[in-house]
Formats: structure tokens, sequence, C-alpha cells
């Protein structure tokens, strides 16, 4: 069954598992009124095009658009954020995915998502390319089981604004999981502060051409695998001193002027390359 409904020029086609919402470009709000309109479990998607609008998504449901990288920003569906305040999309529900989308323009954040439980970023791409960055591409605090998977965060200069990718607060087994990532040109690529025992991964991602590539501050018992991290011009991972008992296994890490740092107690380093710098071995 199709039902057409006038909230910009939305199409519904509902099924046994919810509707899904087409929306194309237009004036105003329309992935805003789409949101408002639709029902839990609902699937908002997006065609090719901008969308200079900030959304907050207060519901479970499904957020796509068709692609997140492109050659020009034109063949991919994108937020403009316009360098004004606020994140561009921000989760403030449970069982929210968000996929195949492009975040441009943002200077407080591309994607904020804190207090929140079960929610998947997938293929996104987050540009901090205002000329002042306040706030992370990709914030995630205080939340448990979100996985954020082939996300990509840009700073477009160095430092393109103070984190790419932001993971804090989570509590013990918290469930978060950071795969195939990719942050560049920030002060820290990828920041894991004060998230309790066994709660966070990082893996398979690459941090480049940061100040600082991986940076774990107050953050116990996570792992960071299989990541590669190139030209970071002050470190490659770093563990401060309110660290303990991470796994760091199996990165590579090159072009630092220190590639490693562990001012922490109880970190296992192992099998991991590097040139520069010094770590314990494992306890």
């Amino acid at each position: 069954m199709v039902r057409f409904a006038l909230v910009s020029v939305i199409a519904f086609v509902t099924s046994a598992s919810g509707a899904t919402i087409f929306i194309p470009p237009g004036p105003g709000t329309p992935v805003q009124d789409a949101i408002d309109a639709a029902n839990p479990n609902d699937t908002v998607r997006l065609a090719l095009g901008a969308y200079p609008e900030h959304v907050v998504i207060t519901k479970a449901l499904k957020l796509r658009g068709v692609t997140h990288i492109a050659q020009e920003l034109a063949d991919t569906t994108n937020f403009q954020g316009g360098c004004t305040a606020g994140p561009v999309i921000t989760v403030a529900a449970d069982n929210v995915q968000i996929r195949d989308l492009a975040i441009a323009t943002d200077a407080e954040g591309g994607i904020e998502v804190v207090g929140r439980a079960k929610v998947k970023l997938k293929r996104l791409f987050v540009a901090s390319n205002c000329a002042v960055v306040t706030r992370p591409a990709v914030n995630v605090e205080a939340s448990t089981r979100v996985v954020v998977d082939n996300v990509w965060a840009s700073g477009f200069s160095v430092p393109g604004g103070p984190v790419g990718i932001r993971i804090a607060d989570t509590p013990i087994q918290g469930g978060i999981r950071l795969r195939h990532v990719v942050a560049g040109h920030y002060a820290v690529g990828v920041l894991l502060e004060n998230n309790g025992i066994l709660s966070v991964r990082v893996t398979a991602g690459d941090m480049n051409f940061n100040r600082r590539g991986i940076l774990l501050q107050g953050t116990s018992r996570a792992i960071v695998a299989h990541n590669e991290l190139i030209d970071n011009s002050i470190s490659g991972i770093e563990i401060d001193s309110g660290s303990s008992g991470n796994s760091i296994v199996r990165n590579v890490i090159s072009g630092s002027p220190t590639d490693v740092i562990d001012d922490g107690a109880g970190n296992c380093w192992r099998n991991n390359t590097f040139t520069t710098g010094s770590v314990p071995p494992c306890p």
C-alpha cells in the first residue's frame, strides 16, 4: 500500500516492518518534517542532493541516504550545516541507524549521540571545514552498544577541529565499537576519554595527519588493534597517566616525532610496528 502526505513532498511506502518515507531535497526542513511525521521503526530515505538543515532524531528509526562519498559533494546525499550553532544531526533516541550520508560545514559537531543505546552509524563522511570548529565531528558520550563503522571525519587543515571522533564516559562493558574509521587533520583523530573497563574497541582504522592520532585519557581496558597511524605531528598512539590495562595490538605507527607514548600503568603493547618512542612490555 502506498500513501502520500503533504509534508514537504513525502511519499510513504508501508510494509510489515514499518514505513519507508522517501524525501527529495526541497525548501524548508523536509528531513525534520519527515522525522516528525514518522512512526517508530520507520525508514526515512533521502535522495541525492543537499539538505541545508539541522535535525534531531527523537524516535527509533533509520535515516538513510544514497551515498556518503563521491568525487563531488553534489553527487552525495549531504547535509549542509552552514557553520551555525549545534550539531548537524542529534540522536535523541535509542535504536537509531544512520547510513550513507555526508555532512559538510559543521562548526559544532556533525553527529552527536549522548545518553543513547543501540545506535549504528555506518558509511558517513563528516567534514569539519568551517573557519572555527569547536566540537568533535562525531561525539558519542555516555552511551552503550554504539557501532561506528566506515565513518570518515575530515578536518581539512591542521587542526581542523579539536577531535575527529570522540568516545567518552562509556559505562563498564558499554559495547562501543569503532571499525574502519578514518580521522584526519584534527588536534586528536580519535579520543577515548573517561571510559569504563572493557567498553571500547577501535579496530582497522586510519588516523593520519592529526596532531595526535589516538589518545586515551582516563580509559581502562580498551582494545586498540590493527590500526594504521601515519604522519601525526605529535604522536601516533598516546596513553595518559590515568589510563590502565589497555591492549594495543598489531598497529602500524610511523612518521610522528614520537610514534608511541605510554604514561599509564599495566597497558599491554603487543606486535605493534613503530620507530620512535618506547613502551613497556605486557604485564
